[in-house]
């Protein structure tokens, strides 16, 4: 028996989220957008390109998309996804710290891949100013990771 309740929080609040070892294979069409399109152009630029590198050393398959929510299922993700999904849709903010794509959006397309978070894989203080940048767009008073 599922005894889940809908997640619910202030539209001001940000839930950030960690990725997932275990990851679903396939894809599932999606037209979210990327967190790139919410970021100031300088940071965004930043971080695809640091993708882009890791990319190169990580073997990610994105032949098939998937919203990262979805991508993911290990026993977070398992329990939680449908109220991950019904916050998103009710237009809560929700980010996933990836191993492969930095900071992503909780239906933001990803790929497949295996590769842990490493924060040293990432530049500086990169997904930390990602994450505030964010935050500073959406209007974000607070933070539940």
């Amino acid at each position: 028996m599922n005894t889940s309740r809908p997640l619910q929080l202030f539209k001001d609040t940000l839930l950030l989220l960690p990725c997932s070892g275990a990851k679903q294979r396939g894809g599932k069409p999606s037209n979210a957008l990327s967190i790139l399109s919410a970021l100031d152009s300088a940071r965004a630029a930043a971080l695809a390109i640091a993708r882009t590198g890791l990319r190169e050393k990580v073997l990610v398959d994105e032949t098939t998309l998937m919203p990262a929510y979805l991508r993911y299922v290990g026993q977070l993700y398992e329990h939680g996804s449908t109220s991950i999904g019904g916050a998103v849709a009710a237009g809560q903010r929700v980010l996933i710290v990836s191993g492969a794509y930095g900071v992503i959006l909780a239906n933001e397309p990803i790929g497949w891949y295996e590769k842990p978070l490493v924060l040293s894989d990432w530049p500086g203080a990169l997904l930390e100013e990602c994450i505030l940048d964010y935050a500073g767009h959406e209007g974000i008073q607070s933070i539940i990771a």
